[in-house]
């Protein structure tokens, strides 16, 4: 009878023990390291510090249809590409037109390299030569065409009207160095058929090259560079190089500091110059001497200057490229139109053949100043056009030709401060030396003013660059345009608007919404100027409570009924005699 007792004893404390531990709350936290949607999970990345925030600006073609919810969707497309900590797009919110080089005013580009070439200098125009750019055109003169971009060329991309954002990053990856490879096609790649592709573009592993591998490589694209899939540390490098691109570091900082970006002169399109003339002889071809453009950058935080020059061919020996400047405020030398500054790249140094020294030549009043050896070697690129015919596969070819960019980089902090805030004349010549002292060929392009003012970035910063959605997050901003109303964006969202005060900064609170969980998403902040910046943020979803804690009576209980079940245990196992 006593053992009967004790066990209904034990049953009342383990169903009291029960009844306690049953309605007990459980805290149930949801996956807070963000989600990623189905095959983006094929790219995985290793974790970056770095990333670039380009700006991109974006034309069309006069008679060409595009309107501001086809770029916004397009871009945010480019983003969801490149969303992998290496590279942000923001757009100034503008769409620029430029003139039909046809003159028609239809939007077509015809098969004409010299056309495409002007829509281009006039994109890079409309950029200030910052970031990179697109251009939107009805037409490509080829049915099959959707795109056609200097591989290298940061504001060379041209695609059709209607291209969705798949087509602008694929051009955009071409801006920034990728083209398709050595061979011709690439619809053969993208299929795996050529030996040795297939398996290397196969993301995922499932031994076919799908639509979700190739849209996370763009179309499966190896870099000629490496060999691997889409490069990020392709893309970052070539972007943090171009003027107006910010490199940030995660975790982000609170404090501001605005960031100057490099500044872009004026560029002159020469190529077929009526001024091209030689010494007795006929004028020259577009090859050797011919000057395409050129323009001078200014970093104005490191106080450097960069020089470019684009000419129709690889430098030739005994051949001289010079820009010459005239800094208004001073008296420069009148036998060369008033200039005070001349920057020569040139393949012949004092009768001495030396390929790619650079020279700096100060006018001192009285003689040219050439200081005490070459400032500079210029680094020589050429450029290619990759030409996409199928939007599926990425097919294409590269047509390769002999334009080639020189350039030299070198500090020179009294001359950044002659030219920063003050209006200066700059025009290009270059000329090739036979064995007399005269000119052989000379190519000479006109007088043009520059203005290079020391104009701030606009910069964001928040107190924390991870948060929960429903939280409440801080952004301070700094350098947008004094006086006007900033538009704050979250992946595409409309967060809030709020205005500047006289020195261009702003400080506002903002409401993250609560149905959003994910890593890397893009806050941009714009201005009705153009004046933006971006960065990545990371957004948590909210945990879930089922109920509430675990009370101490709760707890109590629970233990009780434990010692109840194991007095049962041993009570059957080891009965009393």
């Amino acid at each position: 009878m006593l053992s009967e007792n004790r066990k209904l004893i034990t049953a009342f404390f383990l169903i009291l023990t029960l009844t306690a531990v049953i309605p007990m709350n459980l805290y149930i936290p949801t996956n807070s390291s963000g989600e990623l949607k189905g095959d983006q999970e094929i790219q995985q990345l290793d974790h970056r510090s770095s990333y670039v925030v380009i700006p991109i600006t974006v034309n069309k073609v006069q008679g060409t249809s595009l309107t501001k919810e086809q770029v916004e969707a397009n871009i945010k497309k480019m983003n969801e590409i490149y969303n992998c900590e290496v590279a942000i797009f923001v757009w100034d919110g503008k769409i620029h037109e430029i003139p039909d080089p046809e003159g028609n005013g239809d939007g077509k580009i015809d098969d004409n390299r010299e056309h495409r070439d002007k829509v281009r200098d006039k994109a890079e125009e409309n950029a200030n030569s910052e970031g990179v750019s697109i251009t939107v055109a009805e037409d490509l003169g080829d049915a099959n065409t959707n795109g056609m971009t200097y591989v290298g060329g940061a504001h060379s991309a041209i695609v059709r009207a209607g291209t969705d954002g798949d087509t602008w990053a694929h051009e955009i990856q071409h801006a920034l160095g990728q083209s398709h490879g050595r061979s011709k096609p690439a619809d053969e790649d993208i299929n795996g058929d050529e030996p040795g592709n297939g398996s290397g573009w196969d993301v995922n592993g499932d031994g076919k090259v799908t639509n979700a591998d190739k849209e996370y490589n763009l179309w499966g694209r190896k870099s000629d560079r490496t060999g691997d899939k889409m490069n990020h540390d392709v893309i970052y490098g070539n972007a943090s190089a171009l003027p107006g691109v910010k490199s940030k570091t995660r975790p982000a900082p609170s404090t501001l500091a605005p960031v100057p970006p490099k500044k872009a002169g004026t560029k002159n399109d020469t190529r077929g110059d009526p001024a091209n003339y030689t010494s007795g002889e006929s004028k020259p071809t577009a090859l050797y001497i011919d000057i395409i453009r050129g323009g001078i950058r200014i970093n104005f935080t490191n106080l450097w200057l960069e020089f470019w020059i684009q000419i129709a061919s690889s430098p030739i020996v005994n051949c001289t490229y010079d820009f010459i400047i005239d800094d208004k405020p001073l008296e420069g030398d009148p036998a060369t139109g008033g200039a005070d500054t001349i920057v020569e790249f040139s393949t012949m140094v004092f009768g001495t053949y030396e390929w790619g020294e650079v020279w700096l030549l100060t006018w001192t009043g009285a003689s040219w100043d050439w200081g005490t050896g070459p400032i500079a070697y210029f680094g020589q690129k050429s450029f290619n056009e990759t030409i996409n015919y199928d939007n599926d596969t990425g097919s294409g070819w590269v047509d390769s030709f002999f334009d080639v960019v020189l350039s030299a980089e070198f500090p020179e902090p009294g001359l950044v401060a002659s030219l920063a805030n003050n209006p200066f004349n700059m025009w290009l010549r270059s000329y090739q030396l036979d064995s007399s002292p005269e000119p052989l060929l000379f190519d000479n392009t006109s007088k043009k003013e520059i203005l290079l003012s020391d104009n701030p970035d606009a910069t964001i910063a928040v107190n924390n660059d991870s948060v929960k959605a429903g939280e409440t997050m801080t952004i301070n901003g700094t350098a947008f345009t004094p006086n006007s109303n900033v538009t704050v964006y979250l992946d595409g969202i409309n967060l809030t608007t709020v205005n500047t005060d006289s020195n261009g900064n702003f400080v506002v609170n903002v409401t993250i919404p609560s149905e959003m969980n994910k890593t890397n998403a893009i806050l941009i902040v714009r201005d009705p100027q153009g004046k933006r910046d971006a960065m990545y943020i990371d957004v948590q979803k909210l945990s879930v409570e089922v109920s509430a804690p675990i009370a101490g009576f709760e707890y109590i209980m629970a233990i009780i009924g434990l010692i109840s079940v194991i007095i049962i245990f041993f009570k059957n196992k080891y009965p009393l005699a």
